[in-house]
């Protein structure tokens, strides 16, 4: 009987914690559609997932349901992230931010794979990576940085495959 109780109070906790933290999730209780006047014409805003009344995805149709501007919003209301879909792919700059306001990265795509040069940052604002993409896949040199912005290393790859590496320390 003690083991009995000892386990039911276990399993009582874990489902006290388990409850509180799916509380915090975003839920697709449903969604919002409103028609409102951005981005120089009419455009149909889609909201989807919520954490409580606060939006974490805003979808700004264009014309049709496979381009639009999507925004992404962290679960407590600030810019998560912004770009163009066409053809229900990633298409053109993304931008990305951290939940204080700080650019974490920014790339380009052309038909959903990664293409040209794109950054990343640490959460002071300075650039952590520096890198570039053909087609998804990684070419050309890639710079890596400590957060006080001093160079930690780089490699270079030709379509994917590594040529060379490089560290500063």
């Amino acid at each position: 009987m003690k083991n009995a109780t000892i386990l039911f109070g276990i399993g009582f906790i874990m489902l006290c914690f388990f409850q509180s933290c799916n509380n915090n999730k975003p839920t697709n209780a449903g969604h919002k559609t409103t028609t409102v006047d951005t981005l120089g014409g009419k455009y149909k805003r889609v909201i989807h997932n919520y954490y409580g009344d606060t939006a974490i995805r805003t979808i700004h149709y264009k014309k049709n349901k496979t381009d639009w501007f999507e925004v992404v919003l962290h679960p407590t209301g600030e810019k998560y992230m912004e770009g163009w879909i066409k053809n229900n792919e990633r298409n053109g700059e993304w931008y990305s931010w951290y939940v204080n306001g700080v650019m974490w990265s920014f790339g380009y795509y052309i038909d959903g794979k990664r293409n040209g040069e794109s950054e990343v940052y640490y959460e002071n604002g300075s650039v952590r990576i520096r890198q570039k993409y053909t087609n998804d896949i990684p070419d050309g040199k890639w710079e890596f940085f400590y957060p006080n912005g001093k160079p930690q290393y780089e490699v270079v790859y030709d379509n994917g495959t590594k040529i060379s590496e490089k560290s500063y320390e």
